[in-house]
């Protein structure tokens, strides 16, 4: 059997069940919040336009930033990928986040390049470069931050427990 990397139209049928869960999800967050319309409406009609433009715009920094170093990253290995695709890989990888608690950005977004063309392995290596420099910044563990320094050649070491004498 041949299989081919091209990715199908959503039927009909998934689209309007979609749309159901995505009504089902609203229905459920308005009757959480519905003994609150009050509170809210009043702290939503105290903020300023500027103010609200403000938060959305401090609100779409980091999905852009993101996408943006996906698109950076992953063009050297698919020379076609385009911003567009990052910023989706971006919101994937959000998406992923939120409902995998915080472990699916990862398998999320390799999937999604994975259905751009890019092979599973290094989709998944590409989208574990960001994460790893971060890791290599912050130096939580030494183990971690040798290896995540040697994938993205920055020159950290450990540092010595050895204490160095005081100049004199």
């Amino acid at each position: 059997m041949e299989q081919t990397n091209t990715p199908q139209q959503p039927s009909r049928k998934k689209a309007i069940l979609s749309l159901l869960v995505l009504l089902a999800l609203t229905c459920v967050v308005v009757f959480i919040f519905s003994s609150h319309w009050a509170e809210i409406s009043t702290a939503l009609a105290q903020l300023s336009l500027r103010q609200v433009l403000l938060v959305l715009a401090i609100g779409l920094t980091y999905p852009l930033l993101e996408g943006i170093v996906c698109w950076l990253i992953i063009r050297c290995r698919l020379p076609g990928f385009t911003l567009r695709r990052g910023l989706d890989a971006a919101f994937v990888g959000i998406f992923g986040n939120v409902v995998g608690l915080g472990a699916g950005a990862v398998p999320m977004e390799s999937y999604y390049l994975y259905h751009c063309g890019l092979p599973l392995g290094p989709g998944v290596g590409l989208m574990t470069l960001p994460k790893a420099s971060m890791t290599c910044r912050n130096r939580p563990s030494w183990p971690t931050s040798t290896r995540a320094c040697r994938i993205t050649r920055h020159r950290c070491r450990p540092r010595s427990r050895r204490k160095r004498p005081l100049p004199e």
